[in-house]
């Protein structure tokens, strides 16, 4: 039994999620394989599983700064959170948030409200 109302009412409107959820797991997963050669981890100063990690996350950065993943999605690849995945963007280089020219002037127009 799920007890969580936004992943409920996402399953009603993506009725393939829900069969593939119906169990609640996901199926239908896909995997890459990255070869690389086992020098490379030394200089690296890293072993294989952390160069996994740190190859998935790269892939959900370039992903998520094109446009072709959101956060959250980038965030699942890269087998983190959320919140995680938005605040280690810095490190990386890629703007956590995109503002176009009029979405700051309008974010910026209204005053603060001052503090008593």
């Amino acid at each position: 039994m799920r007890v969580c109302p936004q992943l409920d009412r996402a399953l009603g409107l993506f009725p393939q999620l829900a069969k593939d959820y119906s169990d609640g797991t996901l199926h239908g997963m896909n995997a890459v394989t990255l070869e690389y050669p086992e020098a490379w981890l030394a200089p690296l100063g890293t072993d294989a599983e952390q160069f996994a990690k740190e190859a998935k996350l790269a892939a959900a950065m370039k992903l998520f700064e094109t446009g072709r993943f959101t956060s959250g999605q980038a965030a699942r690849l890269a087998g983190m959170e959320r919140v995680d995945f938005l605040l280690s963007c810095r490190q990386w280089g890629v703007d956590s948030v995109k503002w176009d020219e009029a979405e700051l002037e309008a974010e910026f127009a209204t005053p603060m409200p001052r503090r008593a």
